[in-house]
């Protein structure tokens, strides 16, 4: 009995069935086929078929219009959906993880400019005693030991002043245990 592969993958391969191993042609069809090996390999009907050459082509042209569409992948708790939507991340305590949802506004980053010591100067109103006469401060300078020792338990926002702070290259997308480590060597240069 001849039989008709319809998987256009398996042309030019082969196949075992109980022992015997059978060549499927160029053309998709496994010849002389024993009738016990037959009825097992027609267990499969979506992908073996009795080979009739009048109907060859329209059982192929059936078969890809019956499989379109329906591969996917297959995870251990059965299929996985195609669509990759953005989903909760896996602590939800870490804002970093969240994915932009992709159907979305895309955000616009702003971007960060260092504020100077000049600017800062520029911007603030020199402070005068009672009778109107200038004071003149002393810069202190950054003290290191007002920032305790930086850790992941942190606010985000926390630890990225401590970055200012010590002059630690960071921008919006770094996360928290990136900048605890760039911050924790900064400050024990």
């Amino acid at each position: 009995m001849d039989l008709l592969n319809l998987l256009d993958h398996k042309k030019n391969t082969r196949v075992l069935v109980n022992g015997t191993i059978y060549v499927i042609g160029p053309d998709g069809v496994a010849k002389d086929i024993k009738d016990d090996d037959a009825a097992k390999l027609l267990q499969n009907d979506r992908v073996w078929k009795k080979y009739d050459p009048k109907k060859a082509a329209a059982l192929r042209a059936a078969a890809k219009k019956a499989a379109k569409g329906r591969m996917q992948l297959i995870g251990a708790n059965g299929p996985i959906a195609k669509e990759d939507k953005p989903g909760d991340p896996m602590d939800p305590n870490l804002a970093v993880y969240k994915r932009p949802d992709p159907t979305g506004p895309k955000p616009k980053e702003t971007p960060q400019v260092p504020e100077t010591a000049e600017a800062k100067e520029e911007a603030a109103p020199e402070p005068e005693d009672e009778d109107g006469e200038k004071l003149q401060i002393e810069d202190a300078g950054e003290d290191d030991s007002e920032w305790p020792d930086p850790d992941e338990g942190m606010d985000i926002g926390y630890l990225r002043e401590m970055a200012e702070a010590y002059e630690v290259p960071f921008n919006v997308r770094t996360p928290k245990k990136t900048l605890v480590k760039r911050i924790h060597a900064a400050m024990y240069e």
